[in-house]
């Protein structure tokens, strides 16, 4: 359906009869600017619609199946691309960034300008026989004012996305690039844009607008050229707008005043600009532009290599691999300079790891420490059963001290996401690790650590040659929480500095300077992310919506499908790494719930049934949640198991007293041979075959098994010679 929708589009375009011919001197040479994913091809194709040329067919690059993409020529891509990369920086090649962002471009590094291009005076030379035409490239913006010294009428038409919108839609690109990245690639496409139409007739359009009101959108940019003296255009019908874009309800996202601060000061300021329209005047294009500061506003973070993030993975358990997932990319937002490893152990799936690089992560293979003290006493033996997936490998944590290519690793669990930067924890000198709140304990969850040889080796001799302490009252006690919490117990050389981690059963003020650094779901007072992300639990009152919110915004860039219902729009080439998320985390597109591993056996089919049925019936009966919210990790009276166990002994002795009910009161036995009963059939409902015993009813009618087969038999072999004849 899209392509023949993008055939009649394009079909419309070409063989609309031209229009009249541009007066002398009015702006007749359209340049349609502005930053990647802010709606450039969109607002090209609008303007052909309105007669405005193009190219010919051949001339243009059309996405095969999506009529809103692209809609630029060949050629001026071709040539923008030479003329950028040429001018790119050797510092910005630290970042992997894809070459068509030109990440780092200087223009005053030594290459041709596009208009000393014999290529490019062919291109305005074509384009000027049917006027008025429009082009347009993202990457124009950043030589616009070479393509208008080719130019006797131009004028701009400047596509306009908020910063961190932009930001946030092009962190799939690149693994080691944060919001401030993308802030200064903003502030170099749209204040080269700004300064090049400084003295032209300008349009300013927003892309919230259009998605939110389409024709209304399309009237304002209509009356927008016109008013700037471009002639020959007309208003497309309503219907025609319509069948192309959909109005779209205005997704209020709430940014975190952390986020906001990555972009810096000259992006809001040219966005502010922008939003109220004044670009359009020559002066405050000028004080945008020059603020801006055009020759240093690429960010070249400087690199912080004896620095990392750490988290690990250590059972196939797809909602911690999602978890994993997005506190990488939410680490990304805020640092580019720090490295982020996984640790993973084998029992992890392999195809994985191609996936958390997509999200940041370098993923470093070590095999698992056995546990010390989980399962090994009847105490240590006495859990829920989805403690045991979550708590009973976690030894393999200690393998973080060996990891001694680093002077400092701060560890995030799985479960918690970043949502400010962290660089100043880095600077605390000690052993660092999440505040309890409801001990006097710290919470294994989040750590900042020294890499050290000698005190993993005696982290390992203390699990080995002692018993678990009564430190936490509970399963806690069996962990690597109270293992490290044995061995950093404050004294000299074992010194522990409490983190203020913020919680999800704790509301923050996340416009504060004081809002937290990151936010952990410790405890079952709070319902996991990923469950309120998939609609398979309700978020409660008390838990923080703002951190869920930020945490399903950040699954969403990374793993949401790329179509926009509003426009039937695809980002390209970001989709298949977000099909790929979505399929190994067992996930379909958008909201959704998180797709179970295929049983290996009936066991494992009767065991998960088993915790399945515990775990809801002893959230309805016993609500888990609630006994848990005064103390961290505590278990309840009776376990999941007897609770699973009461369920089906229950429902098995319902089903068979139901199913004999049933067989009582509508199956009747046959009170005589029925035509078709086989003489084995009979014999086995209580009918006596004839001449046999003493019962009175023979079996005169039943069919002789024997004699059945045989006639089949016969069948088989006579239809040939039926057929031969």
């Amino acid at each position: 359906m899209l392509c023949t929708m993008a055939a009649s589009l394009l079909l419309g375009v070409s063989a609309a009869p031209l229009p009249p011919a541009a007066s002398p001197g009015s702006p007749s040479q359209i340049l349609v600017l502005g930053m990647h994913h802010s709606g450039t091809s969109l607002v090209s194709n609008l303007t052909m619609m309105m007669g405005a040329f193009g190219g010919k067919t051949e001339d243009m690059l059309l996405h095969p199946e999506n009529p809103l993409k692209f809609w630029e020529r060949r050629d001026v891509v071709a040539l923008d691309e030479r003329r950028v990369a040429a001018g790119v920086q050797k510092a910005a090649e630290r970042y992997e960034i894809p070459a068509w962002v030109a990440y780092g471009f200087d223009e005053s590094a030594s290459a041709e300008r596009v208009h000393e291009s014999g290529e490019a005076r062919a291109i305005v030379s074509q384009l000027n026989e049917q006027r008025p035409w429009v082009t347009k490239d993202p990457r124009m913006s950043l030589v616009a004012n070479e393509w208008i010294e080719l130019l006797d009428a131009p004028a701009c038409v400047i596509v306009h996305r908020q910063p961190l919108h932009v930001a946030n839609s092009m962190m799939i690109y690149s693994h080691n690039v944060s919001f401030a990245e993308w802030g200064s690639v903003y502030e170099a496409y749209y204040s080269r844009a700004m300064k090049a139409c400084a003295n032209l007739p300008t349009v300013v359009v927003q892309h919230e607008e259009i998605t939110a009101n389409p024709y209304a959108a399309v009237k304002k940019l209509h009356e927008g050229l016109v008013a700037a003296g471009v002639q020959g255009l007309t208003l497309p019908a309503e219907e025609r707008i319509a069948k192309l874009l959909r109005p779209a309800a205005p997704k209020e996202v709430k940014f975190l005043a952390s986020e906001r601060k990555m972009i810096g000061a000259n992006a809001v300021a040219i966005s502010e600009a922008l939003t109220a329209g004044t670009a359009a005047t020559a002066e405050a294009s000028k004080a945008i532009a020059s603020k801006a500061g055009l020759a240093s506003q690429w960010l070249i973070a400087p690199r912080k290599s004896q620095e990392a993030y750490a988290t690990i993975l250590t059972t196939k358990n797809a909602d911690y691999f999602r978890g994993a997932l997005v506190l990488g990319s939410s680490i990304r937002s805020f640092d580019s300079s720090r490295e982020l490893i996984c640790l993973v152990t084998a029992a992890v799936p392999r195809e994985w790891r191609s996936a958390l690089s997509v999200a940041g992560w370098t993923v470093v293979s070590v095999e698992e420490v056995v546990e010390f003290w989980w399962g090994k006493s009847k105490a240590c033996s006495t859990f829920a059963s989805d403690q045991g997936e979550r708590w009973g490998h976690m030894a393999t944590k200690l393998r973080l001290w060996q990891m001694t290519q680093y002077e400092r690793i701060l560890y995030l669990d799985a479960d918690t996401v970043l949502t400010g930067d962290a660089a100043h924890i880095f600077s605390v000198s000690t052993f660092a690790a999440e505040k309890g709140k409801y001990h006097a304990h710290f919470n294994a969850g989040v750590m900042l650590l020294t890499p050290s040889t000698h005190v993993f080796d005696e982290l390992m001799a203390l699990g080995k040659n002692s018993e678990a302490k009564h430190l936490f009252g509970n399963v806690v006690d069996c962990t690597e929480q109270a293992l490290l919490n044995t061995y950093f117990d404050g004294s000299e050389g074992h010194e522990v500095t409490k983190l203020d981690v913020g919680r999800a059963d704790a509301l923050a003020d996340w416009e504060s300077d004081k809002a937290p650094f990151a936010v952990h779901w410790i405890t079952h007072v709070c319902p996991k992310p990923w469950l309120v992300a998939d609609g398979a639990e309700a978020r409660p009152s008390h838990c923080d919506p703002v951190v869920y919110a930020f945490w399903q915004r950040i699954w969403n860039r990374l793993s949401a499908s790329a179509t926009d219902e509003s426009s039937f729009s695809s980002f390209g080439s970001r989709e298949s790494a977000r099909r790929k998320l979505r399929r190994l985390a067992g996930v379909s597109a958008g909201p959704s719930m998180v797709g179970r591993q295929r049983a290996d056996s009936i066991t494992e089919i009767v065991v998960d049934v088993h915790a399945s049925i515990g775990r809801q019936l002893r959230e309805i009966v016993g609500n888990r949640r609630a006994l848990r919210r005064r103390r961290e990790y505590d278990g309840g009276a009776w376990s999941e198991g007897t609770w699973a166990w009461i369920a089906i002994i229950a429902t098995l002795g319902l089903g068979l007293g139901a199913g004999a009910l049933l067989h009582k009161l509508f199956i009747k036995a046959p009170v005589k041979v029925s035509k078709g009963m086989t003489v084995v059939q009979a014999k086995r409902m209580g009918f006596q075959a004839l001449g046999e015993g003493k019962g009175p009813i023979g079996v005169v009618s039943a069919v002789d098994d024997d004699d059945d087969e045989e006639d089949e038999e016969e069948y088989e072999e006579e239809a040939p010679r039926s057929r031969r004849k």
